[in-house]
């Protein structure tokens, strides 16, 4: 386990070496599986979205590094890409960046999840226009909704048609 993480560091520094442009970066390495079938997966994402070019680089240099300073000593698949609306927001800058979007937000303590559009988002805490739903009634009401980003297990993007 310990070369999974000292793997995850070592990628995630060369991913950022790689990334030229203030406005990309990482958002999480995941290595998945054991030698001599491990996954090394690189999400990044962009302030203005994600250029397919900035991922090409960025697995080229991360791919020759790991090559030439043999980090990873058997065959392994190294995927870099953005984290796409399946996957939770996981950084402050990925929450500023969706502003004015429906999240739907899983809280530690909270049995429901809270759904609805980002307003606003603090060094602490993101404000969401949530959907309340009276009891027994379809009518929905939308309340301003504080909550602590140390409280939140998973914010995803709503897809609104």
């Amino acid at each position: 386990m310990a070369f999974q993480e000292d793997l995850k560091d070592k990628v995630w520094k060369l991913a950022e070496e790689a990334l030229k442009d203030d406005q990309y970066f990482v958002v999480n390495v995941i290595i998945s599986g054991h030698q001599p079938n491990m996954k090394v997966l690189v999400l990044l994402d962009g302030d203005d979205g994600m250029d397919i070019d900035v991922c090409a680089e960025v697995s080229r240099y991360v791919g020759y590094q790991l090559e030439e300073q043999e980090v990873i000593s058997t065959k392994y698949i190294l995927e870099v890409s953005s984290p796409g609306l399946d996957y939770p927001l996981q950084l402050h800058r990925q929450y500023l960046k969706n502003i004015g979007r429906t999240l739907k937000v899983t809280v530690e303590g909270e049995s429901k999840p809270f759904k609805g559009e980002l307003l606003e988002v603090t060094d602490s805490n993101i404000l969401l226009k949530a959907e309340v739903k009276e009891k027994g009634k379809k009518k929905v009401n939308y309340e301003d909704t504080e909550i602590a980003f140390d409280s939140i297990k998973e914010a995803m993007i709503v897809i609104v048609f």
